[in-house]
Formats: C-alpha cells, sequence, structure tokens
C-alpha cells in the first residue's frame, strides 16, 4: 500500500486476520472528508448534517474481506483490538 496503488470502487481483501482487517480499513477510509473540510462546510451550511455525517464516515470504496475461518480477526491481541 506504501506505493498507492490504483484501486478501483470494490475492493476484496482475501484474509480476515489482523493485517487484512488493518488493510480494509485503512482502504475503506479513502475518499472520506478531513476534519478541517467538514469544520468548513459545516460552517458554510454547504451540505446537510446528515450528508456531511456519511462524507466523514462513509469513504468512497466498497470493502469486503473473504475468509474461511468462521470468525475475522482471531489473530488481533486484545491490546490492539479497536
Amino acid at each position: 500500500m506504501k506505493n498507492n496503488p490504483q484501486l478501483g470502487r470494490k475492493v476484496a481483501i482475501i484474509g480476515g486476520g489482523s493485517v487484512g482487517l488493518e488493510t480494509a480499513h485503512f482502504i475503506a477510509e479513502k475518499g472520506t472528508i478531513s476534519p478541517e473540510t467538514l469544520y468548513f462546510l459545516f460552517k458554510h451550511d454547504a451540505q446537510t448534517p446528515e450528508r456531511l455525517r456519511e462524507l466523514l464516515f462513509k469513504g468512497n470504496k466498497e470493502v469486503t474481506v473473504f475468509e474461511l475461518m468462521p470468525k475475522a480477526g482471531k489473530d488481533v491481541g486484545k491490546s490492539t483490538k479497536w
């Protein structure tokens, strides 16, 4: 991910371990607005509060994690869970 690869709108992550979940989270955040942008848009009533909330929390990528085990994140330690 450090070379900023070209990603489509839909992204599949193979493996639901700690690395797969962290990668999925990283990609899912792409396209969200920054707190500074949120402040500007809110201050100037550029969007409805509902739309601003959506822009803040929903990126422009649809990420799906595929895991063979019954539960994803089995290898995530107690101190590293978010």
